[in-house]
């Protein structure tokens, strides 16, 4: 309504603004869905490729544990080191 007024006494009235034209790139989005794709990462286990050269198991002394104790099984860790030849160990513990 006021700039219907102001159109009547002589004055301008509020512009109207044209859209810009779009450019190819701004249109051309083809691999814009590539890009914010993500790719699941593979996690591997290191473990799996190292050699085992001989294999020790730790027993718990009996004597040091309490009469309710009870044996909920064994637990692997690999232990690597390198003595001039590869000397990786694997010890069995029981928990």
């Amino acid at each position: 309504m006021r700039d219907e007024i102001n159109r009547l006494k002589g004055e301008q009235g509020k512009p109207t603004f044209k859209p810009k034209p779009k450019t190819k790139t701004e249109t051309d989005h083809s691999s814009e869905a590539e890009r914010r794709t993500r790719k699941a990462r593979r996690r591997r286990s290191k473990k799996a490729n190292i050699a085992i050269d001989r294999t020790e198991i730790l027993a718990v002394d009996q004597a040091n544990l309490p009469p309710d104790a009870e044996f909920k099984g064994d637990d692997d860790v690999v232990v690597q080191d390198i003595i001039l030849r590869t000397d990786n160990v694997k010890f069995r513990k029981e928990i």
